[in-house]
This record gives structure tokens, C-alpha cells and sequence, in this order.
């Protein structure tokens, strides 16, 4: 997606919208089997010349175990602008992650850009980030529903 995004600019809503629902069968898939994928982004799904999406890069990921300490993992792993506050905290996290970061790709795919264009550097991300319990600022011209979508995949909830 990222690269089809430096290419051709931000996509439609239509084709956020099919990407999207793609990508959340993908996630769905990896958490029925208890994987969390922890560096979702833009560069991380890649799209087949048949527009199917496919997850990639899956160095982060882990595999959890409910009711051991796996459950809640504390490790900073992903890419920062698409991380979600309580990775960013060094606080127990788990599926839920994803979501967040899921969103932030969707933002990504709306804008052609990094999901919080007021943040230039890595330090700003983590302190702006850890903080927030909103997400980063909702695209402009986007539909309702989209926006109701985005406000759900922002829900700060650390524990799924």
C-alpha cells in the first residue's frame, strides 16, 4: 500500500474501504490463532495486481498465550507513527494493538501520509503518542461512517 500511495496519491474511499475490509479478515485470521502482528502499517500490506491485500512482514508478530504472561506483552515493537499509546507506554497490550494500528493505516490510505502529519521526529511521536487517547487527527472529506470506523479503531482500551 505505501508504495502504491508514493505512487498515485491518496485512494479513493471506495478503495480504502475494500482494502480495509481485506485487511481486517487478514488480522482476524492471525488473532483466531492468537498471533498479533504488532507493525501494521502502509509498507506492511501488500497488494496483488488482482487488488487481493496480503499481510507482510511478520518479524514483530507474536504469539499469545491467554492467562500466562504472554498475555500482556511489553515490548516496544512496530513502527512508531502507527503504534498505539499503550505500546508506546511500555504497558501490557494485546490484540487490540493492532486495531489501533489498523486505523492509523486507514488514515494512511485517506492521506498518502503518516498517520499524525504534525509529528516530524521519533521523539515527538513517542511523547505525543503515549499520550493521546483520541488518534491521530481524522482525515477531512471523509464520509461518517468512515469517521465513526476511525473513532472506533481509536479507542484507548490497553487490555483487549
Amino acid at each position: 500500500i505505501h508504495s502504491m500511495l508514493s505512487r498515485f496519491g491518496k485512494f479513493s474511499e471506495e478503495l480504502v474501504r475494500r482494502y480495509t475490509r481485506q485487511l481486517l479478515l487478514g488480522l482476524e485470521y492471525l488473532h483466531t490463532r492468537k498471533i498479533i502482528h504488532r507493525d501494521l502499517k502502509g509498507a506492511n500490506v501488500l497488494v496483488t495486481r488482482d487488488g487481493v491485500v496480503k499481510l507482510a512482514d511478520f518479524g514483530a508478530s507474536k504469539v499469545y498465550r491467554e492467562g500466562t504472561v504472554t498475555d500482556g506483552m511489553k515490548s516496544l515493537k512496530g513502527s512508531l507513527f502507527w503504534m498505539a499509546p499503550e505500546v508506546m507506554k511500555g504497558a501490557s497490550y494485546g490484540r487490540r494493538a493492532d486495531i489501533w494500528s489498523v486505523g492509523c493505516t486507514v488514515v494512511e490510505m485517506f492521506t498518502g501520509k503518516h498517520p499524525w502529519p504534525d509529528i516530524d521526529n521519533g521523539w515527538s511521536a513517542i511523547f505525543t503518542i503515549a499520550r493521546s487517547t483520541t488518534g491521530p487527527p481524522l482525515p477531512d472529506g471523509i464520509s461518517e461512517m468512515a469517521q465513526d470506523f476511525l473513532r472506533q479503531t481509536f479507542q484507548y482500551e490497553p487490555k483487549d
